[in-house]
C-alpha cells in the first residue's frame, strides 16, 4: 500500500483498502486532520498483529472506523525486505528497533542483540519467513493457563487457514518435500506460504543426515503433530518470489488509517470515572521529532506493539507495578505487577561449517559476478535469492539425548533448581515435559550466521539449535518516564542451569549431524564452535559466550487471571481495564515450539472486540467472570452510538491509490470467510 498523497479538493471516496499516511512527511496537514477526528478503535502497532486486527474491525463492518499508529516507515518495494535470499538484511538498518538486553549474567555479561521491525508491517517485514505452528499440548498447556478452551489449538484452527493461502510443493521441491498434509493449510487468506524453486544442497544434506540418524518426518509442521523433520513452507507469494506478510491485510481494510511515523507515548484516561480505568484515547508524536498530539478513540484502545513495546506502554499510562511506577513520578491507574514479566524467548546457539568448493551460499553474494548472476535468476523467478530457511526439526529429549542425559534433565529442571518459576508456570512447564513435545529446533542457515567473522570467498552453512521450552523468565520494564527511552531488556538468559544443559547438548548434537555422510560430503571443516570444544564443560562455557536469541519473545503481557501475575483475561482485555486490549505475542504465556506467527490470533481478537458478550461463554471456565461482566454492563448496548465515519472525511483530503489493482468503490461488508482472519499470535518474530 503506497502512501496517498496529499490532495485536499479531492472527492470523498470509500475505498476497499485502507488509507496510509505519513506524520512524518505531511506532518501539520496530518496532525489537523487527526486531531479534529475521533475513531472508534485506535491501534497501536501496525505490525504483524495490529494490521490483522484493524483489518478485520474495519471489514467486518463498515459503519466503524479504525486508526493504526506505526512508529515506522513503509518498506514495500524494499529488496532487503521483499526478496527471500535478501532476509536478515534489514536488521540494523532503519526498519529495526535494535534493541538490546541489559547485560546478562549468566551469559558471560554480554548485552544482546535484539531486532524488533520498526517498519509497517512490523517484524513479519523484516522476519526470516519461517511458516509453522505449535504442537496441539503446547496451545493446551495456553489454554489451561488463560482459564480458556477458546485458545485450545483445535479453537483456533480456524483462525489458522483462514490466515493462510498455501501452496503445495511444487516441480522443483516434491522430490525434497517428504509430505504434505493440504488439510492443515489454508486457501485463502491474505498470507502466501509456499516452497521455493531453489534449495541449497546442504539443506538436503542436513535433512537426509537427521533422518539416518533415526528422526522421525513431522507429516506436516502445520499439523500441530510437528515432533521430527521437515521442510517448513515460507511466507512467500509464488508467484512474485517476494516476501508476503501482513502489509497483505491493508488491501482488505476498509475503514482503516494508517498513520506512519508515528510515535504512541502514552494512553489516555477519562477522567473521574469509578471502577475499571477507562481509555479515551493516546498521545502520539512525530517518530523524527515534533509537537505532540491527541487523538481519540470512541471505543477501544488496542495494543499491538508486541513483547517489548506494549508492557512499556502499559507502564507509561500508568499500568503496572506502583514499585517500578512511583519512583519514576508515573502515577499508578491500575496496580497490575504482572506487567513486563514472565518474559521468554528461544535462546539460541549456532555450529559453522565452511562448505567445500563447489557448493554455494548466500556468503557469496558479496561477489559481484555471483550477485549479477543470482539477480538475473532471481528476474526469472528462480535461483538462490528464490530461497528461505527450510528443513527443520523439532526434537523431543529423546530425540536427542540418552537415558542417562533424561536423568540429568530431570535433576536441574526440578523446583530446587528453578526457583524463578511460579507454581503455575512450574507446573505448565512440567506438563509440557512430561507431554513429550519438543523441546528443541534445529534449522539449517544457508550463510554464515554465526558469533565469529567469516572469511573472505567463502561459502558456509550453519546449523542452529534453539531451545523451545526454556526455564528462564526474564523481564521488560521501563527505567524512565520518557516514553521515547527505550525499556530495560533483561531476557535472563541460562538463568536456569537445565538451559544451559540442554543447548551445550544440541550443540554437540549439531556436530555429530555434520559428521553425518550426507552432510558430510559438503563439508570442508568446522568454523564454530572449533576443535578445541570437547568435553560437557568446553560446551557449557560456549554456551555462555554465544548464546543469543532467536527473535521469539513473548509473555510480557500474559494471558491468566490477574492474582497468578496476568495482564489480561481470555478476551484480551487488560485486567482492571474497561475498554484497552493486548493483541500480540505478549499475552502468550507459556512458549511454543515454533515460528510465531502472530496473525493467528488476531481474527480471534477481532470477535471478541465485536461480539464480547456473545463470545464470553467460550471464552473462559470461570463463572465468576460471566457474573463480573454482567455486573460492568458489557455487551451490546454498551458502546456509544456511532457517528459519520471520519474515514469518509480523510479520504476526502487524501486521493486514493490503488497500489493492489482493487477497484475503489463504496464497501460491502465482505464474506464471512474474509473475516475471520486470526489475532497475533507471534508469533511475529523475526
Amino acid at each position: 500500500m503506497r502512501l496517498l498523497p496529499l490532495a485536499v479538493n479531492s472527492l470523498a471516496v470509500l475505498a476497499v483498502q485502507a488509507v496510509v499516511l505519513d506524520l512524518g512527511s505531511d506532518a501539520s496537514a496530518v496532525a489537523t486532520t487527526l486531531a479534529a477526528t475521533s475513531f472508534d478503535y485506535i491501534v497501536v502497532g501496525g505490525g504483524t498483529a495490529g494490521l490483522a486486527v484493524a483489518s478485520r474491525l474495519g471489514a467486518g463492518n463498515t459503519s466503524s472506523n479504525v486508526l493504526v499508529l506505526e512508529a515506522g516507515s513503509d518498506g514495500q518495494g524494499d529488496p532487503r525486505i521483499d526478496v527471500p535470499g535478501f532476509a536478515g538484511a534489514a536488521l540494523g538498518t532503519s526498519f529495526d528497533w535494535g534493541f538490546s538486553s541489559t547485560a546478562q549474567e549468566n551469559a558471560n555479561g554480554r548485552s544482546i542483540y535484539w531486532p524488533r521491525g520498526k517498519v509497517l508491517g512490523g517484524s513479519s517485514a523484516i522476519n526470516f519467513l519461517v511458516s509453522t505452528r505449535p504442537n496441539t499440548a503446547e496451545h493446551d498447556v495456553w489454554a489451561s493457563l488463560a482459564n480458556s478452551s477458546a485458545w485450545s489449538f483445535n479453537s483456533l484452527l480456524p483462525y489458522y487457514r483462514a490466515s493462510e493461502r498455501g501452496s503445495a510443493p511444487g516441480p522443483n521441491s516434491q522430490a525434497q518435500v517428504p509430505t504434505w498434509a493440504a488439510a492443515s493449510h489454508g486457501t485463502t487468506g491474505p498470507i502466501r506460504t509456499s516452497f521455493a524453486p531453489y534449495m541449497a544442497p546442504s539443506f538436503s544434506g542436513f535433512f537426509k543426515a537427521l533422518r539416518a540418524r533415526g528422526k522421525p518426518v513431522a507429516t506436516d509442521l502445520h499439523s500441530g503433530a510437528n515432533a521430527g523433520v521437515n521442510y517448513a513452507p515460507s511466507t512467500i507469494d509464488p508467484s512474485a518470489h517476494t516476501r508476503s506478510y501482513s502489509v497483505a491485510y491493508l488491501a482488505l481494510a476498509p475503514n482503516v488509517v494508517v498513520v506512519l511515523n508515528a510515535q504512541v507515548t502514552n494512553i489516555n484516561w477519562k477522567a473521574g470515572t469509578t471502577g475499571d480505568a477507562v481509555a479515551e484515547g493516546v498521545t502520539v508524536v512525530p517518530t523524527g521529532g515534533g509537537d505532540a498530539l491527541t487523538v481519540v478513540a470512541r471505543r477501544e484502545v488496542i495494543l499491538s506493539a508486541g513483547a517489548v513495546q506494549s508492557p512499556q506502554l502499559l507502564e507509561l499510562s500508568g499500568v503496572g507495578n506502583p514499585a517500578i511506577l512511583n519512583p519514576l513520578g508515573i502515577a499508578t491507574v491500575v496496580d497490575l505487577p504482572g506487567v513486563g514479566e514472565n518474559l521468554q524467548d528461544h535462546p539460541a546457539i549456532v555450529d559453522v561449517y565452511r562448505l567445500k568448493p563447489g557448493f554455494p551460499s548466500l556468503d557469496q553474494l558479496s561477489n559481484a559476478s555471483f550477485m549479477d548472476d543470482a539477480l538475473a535468476q532471481y528476474a526469472n523467478g528462480q535461483g538462490i535469492l528464490t530461497e528461505a530457511l527450510f528443513p527443520l526439526a523439532f526434537l523431543r529429549l529423546g530425540d536427542f539425548l540418552n537415558s542417562t542425559e533424561r536423568a540429568v534433565v530431570s535433576t536441574l529442571g526440578s523446583a530446587a533448581n528453578n526457583p524463578q518459576l511460579d507454581a503455575r508456570q512450574f507446573s505448565a512447564s512440567t506438563q509440557l515435559y512430561n507431554a513429550n513435545v519438543p523441546v528443541m529446533e534445529l534449522l539449517s542457515i544457508n550463510v554464515y550466521f554465526g558469533d565469529a567473522t567469516a572469511e573472505p570467498g567463502q561459502a558456509y552453512v550453519s546449523l542452529a539449535g534453539c531451545l523451545q521450552h526454556s526455564l528462564s523468565r526474564g523481564t521488560i520494564h521501563i527505567t524512565s518516564s520518557n516514553p521515547l527511552a527505550p525499556p530495560a531488556i533483561d531476557p535472563k538468559y541460562l538463568q536456569s542451569p537445565l538451559d544451559t544443559y540442554l543447548l551445550a547438548q544440541a550443540g554437540r548434537y549439531l556436530r555429530r549431524t555434520a559428521q553425518q555422510a550426507n552432510l558430510a560430503k559438503f563439508v570442508a571443516s568446522e568454523k564454530e564452535p572449533g576443535p578445541a570444544v570437547q568435553s560437557l564443560d568446553d560446551w557449557q562455557a560456549w554456551v555462555r559466550s554465544v548464546v543469543r536469541t532467536e527473535y521469539h519473545p513473548l509473555g510480557t503481557c500474559s494471558m491468566q487471571p490477574r492474582q497468578y501475575g496476568g495482564v489480561v483475561g481470555p478476551d484480551l482485555k487488560v485486567h482492571g481495564t474497561a475498554n484497552v486490549r493486548v493483541v500480540d505475542v505478549s499475552v502468550v504465556p507459556i512458549h511454543v515450539s515454533s515460528h510465531l506467527q502472530t496473525v493467528a490470533c488476531a481474527s480471534r481478537a477481532h470477535f471478541l472486540v465485536r461480539h464480547p458478550w456473545r463470545e464470553l461463554e467460550a471464552l473462559t471456565d470461570d463463572a465468576s467472570v460471566h457474573a463480573h461482566r454482567r455486573d460492568r454492563g458489557e455487551g451490546r448496548g454498551a458502546h456509544p452510538g456511532r457517528p459519520v465515519s471520519p474515514v469518509r472525511t480523510l479520504r476526502s483530503l487524501f486521493s486514493p491509490l490503488s497500489r493492489f489493482g482493487v477497484p475503489l468503490h463504496a464497501c460491502d461488508d465482505p464474506p464471512l470467510t474474509h473475516t475471520l482472519h486470526l489475532l497475533a499470535f507471534a508469533l511475529d518474530a523475526p
